[in-house]
């Protein structure tokens, strides 16, 4: 900064006098010099000013560059939020996913718990009923195994209970297949 100070000065000084010089010539020989003035002045100008046009140039130079790497920076600040914010977006609806999938998932959850809770309320009325459910493939397979005296006893034994349609017999016969499972 020092230096540019000591330029400047001499650089005033020089222009000062280059202006006293042309100034006297001037006074002394009027318009008729006036070419020749212009003609030593103009390289003493262009001279003395350079470093100051440098330095304009530098400093607007380094200005726009400044400017330039300020508006890089506030364009990627910019794409990082967005891309932070979509990121966000993303996770939430990840969030929101796992939530509703919880939820359905605690919804069939309960679901077969109340359908439990039915099949197990319906054997326990069967069971205190006293009803037995004989199916045609039982008594079929009884029937190939045993011989014809057994045959009788099996069609007492369905006789003293109650008959249900075929369509009764498969659902109750269903449930208590389906409440086995459940059990193992």
């Amino acid at each position: 900064m020092a230096t540019m100070a000591t330029a400047g000065k001499y650089s005033a000084a020089t222009v000062e006098y280059a202006g006293r010089v042309s100034v006297s010539y001037v006074k002394r020989s009027g318009c008729a010099v006036m070419y020749g003035i212009k003609v030593i002045t103009s390289p003493v100008v262009n001279i003395v000013s350079r470093p100051f046009v440098y330095v304009k140039n530098k400093k607007a130079k380094a200005l726009q560059e400044k400017q330039l790497r300020e508006k890089a920076l506030y364009e990627e600040q910019q794409l990082q939020e967005k891309a932070f914010q979509e990121k966000q977006l993303e996770e939430k609806a990840i969030q929101e996913s796992i939530l509703s999938a919880k939820s359905l998932h605690e919804a069939k959850i309960k679901l077969l718990e109340e359908k439990i809770a039915l099949i197990e309320k319906q054997l326990a009325t069967l069971e205190k009923n006293g009803m037995r459910v004989y199916s045609s493939v039982t008594l079929q397979e009884n029937s190939a195994v045993n011989s014809h005296e057994n045959m009788g006893e099996q069609q007492a034994l369905v006789k003293q209970h109650k008959m249900l349609t075929s369509q009764k017999s498969a659902f109750l016969l269903a449930i208590v297949n389906e409440n086995k499972a459940l059990r193992n």
